[in-house]
């Protein structure tokens, strides 16, 4: 777009301020702002007006800058839906009303979530301003702009982006043709609505102009505009982990001032593979492992074992993933060696969104060997005490139960990078070999050399990592945000 208006400009700043979108931006980021009048005649003036037009109708800058805020508050922008974020959602809410007034503003979801779940999670927040629901809205609003491009403007656009280039490398041209249906597809529809979206997220910023923005996780669109549009106005902004983290793509450097994180292989991650400088680091802890903790703490292992109809048998338990294809190996792997381990049983312990087949695959395994159970008569922290083993391939399950003094192996058949690394944590010993995973069980129930190292590498890591005890990380990260705030 040729113009020397602010206003479009910055229209289309906000877009261009999220990272690359595969190859739908990456063609686009190589020119920069692209002229659609030059398209070969396939879009006409008229059209490229009325596009500016509305550019600049929507990201009006005469008001933006209103003194009309209200009281100080906190803006949390986050995922209600996400199981993995409604808890420290939640729990940084709560700790932020006691200082502070409170609006949430939902960061990602989909037409498909059911308006109960929305209405629900506001009635848990008990009175939280759950008002600033537009911005999500604008994300799936249908664009009155769906026919301004044309599969022959794509082709256009795509062929005025290279014409300039003395050569075409072969991974251009294989760029062009893998992205052509999703960049009509984003020209077509999605750069208004991330327009759309960015402005009324501005807006709103702009106008209450926030102490805290709060971000639960900072990698969704939403946030990052959040967080950059904050900046403007003086309002520090954080960016609250609440998941573990490997080096994996859907983990991305925040645009956040700080970056809230759960223990120290995370830490180390962002750091180094992220980039993030120590300084905007801080270590906090989670409110879902620490409250785990807590429970067990509070708990029998006798009574746990009870409940579960054990005596002095050695208990192998095996944290599930949602994915039956996933876990399969694994769990024939266990299945077909628990009889060679003398006393000992194995029960499986279901994650909390598996499906049908993933039961009906287990209870065919658990009906042909009296060895074999699911342990649904325990809960979680009960589970974690009463085992003597926890096996996983990566579920955070692990990491509970070595925090709570448990043997952990990770099995990883496949050789792919899984997104945490328990035994670079420190706190599993690694199978990477079907064959390996007897040898190592025997060693753990022995206390052999394979144990021995085991219990080393995951007291070096519980005593660097004391804020996974706490049952509060959310009060720490709150008295941190008043510290730094203006």
């Amino acid at each position: 777009i040729v113009t020397d208006d602010r206003s479009v400009i910055e229209g289309l700043r906000s877009v261009i301020q999220k990272q690359p979108l595969n190859c739908k931006l990456l063609i686009l980021s190589r020119v920069g702002l692209v002229r659609l009048e030059q398209l070969n005649g396939a879009t006409s003036s008229e059209v490229n007006f009325e596009f500016s037009k509305y550019i600049k109708s929507i990201y009006n800058h005469k008001n933006k800058r209103r003194d009309d805020s209200c009281a100080s508050f906190s803006l949390v922008v986050g995922r209600c839906f996400d199981r993995n974020y409604q808890t420290d959602v939640l729990s940084v809410v709560h700790q932020l009303r006691t200082f502070n007034s409170v609006s949430f503003m939902p960061s990602a979801g989909s037409r498909k979530i059911p308006f109960r779940i929305w209405f629900d999670f506001h009635r848990r927040m008990k009175g939280v301003n759950l008002s600033e629901i537009l911005p999500l809205a604008y994300l799936f609003i249908p664009s009155i702009f769906r026919k301004m491009f044309s599969p022959i403007n794509r082709d256009a656009l795509v062929e005025s982006v290279f014409k300039d280039r003395a050569e075409l490398r072969v991974e251009d041209f294989l760029i062009i043709n893998a992205s052509r249906e999703k960049l009509g597809s984003f020209l077509t529809d999605r750069i208004f609505r991330l327009v759309r979206c960015a402005f009324s997220v501005q807006r709103y910023i702009y106008k209450k102009k926030p102490t805290q923005i709060v971000l639960l996780p900072g990698r969704d669109y939403i946030s990052q505009v959040a967080a950059l549009c904050g900046r403007e106005t003086g309002a520090k902004s954080f960016d609250v982990q609440t998941v573990f983290v490997g080096p994996r793509s859907r983990y991305k450097a925040s645009v956040a001032d700080y970056q809230f994180v759960i223990e120290t292989y995370s830490e180390t991650i962002f750091e180094d593979f992220f980039k993030v400088p120590k300084e905007n680091l801080v270590l906090t802890g989670n409110s879902k492992v620490g409250g785990v903790q807590a429970q067990i703490r509070k708990l029998d292992r006798k009574n746990c074992r009870d409940k579960a109809k054990l005596q002095e048998e050695f208990l192998i338990t095996f944290a599930c993933s949602p994915i039956l294809h996933d876990d399969k190996d694994v769990i024939d792997a266990l299945a077909s060696v628990i009889g060679d381990i003398p006393g000992a049983r194995l029960a499986f312990r279901y994650h909390p969104t598996a499906h049908q087949e993933y039961f009906d695959y287990c209870d065919a395994i658990v009906q042909k060997n009296d060895d074999i159970f699911v342990a649904d008569m325990l809960d979680l922290p009960e589970t974690l005490l009463a085992s003597d083993l926890i096996v996983t391939r990566f579920s955070n399950v692990g990491l509970e139960a070595a925090l709570a003094g448990r043997n952990v192996i990770s099995c990883n058949f496949s050789g792919k990078r899984f997104p945490i690394s328990l035994d670079e944590m420190g706190v599993a010993t690694l199978v990477d070999d079907r064959s390996n995973l007897l040898p190592t069980l025997l060693d753990i129930q022995k206390q052999g050399v394979i144990w021995e190292k085991l219990q080393q590498t995951r007291q070096s890591y519980i005593e660097a990592n004391p804020q996974l005890f706490h049952e509060n990380p959310p009060q720490a990260m709150c008295e941190f945000m008043r510290s730094v705030s203006r």
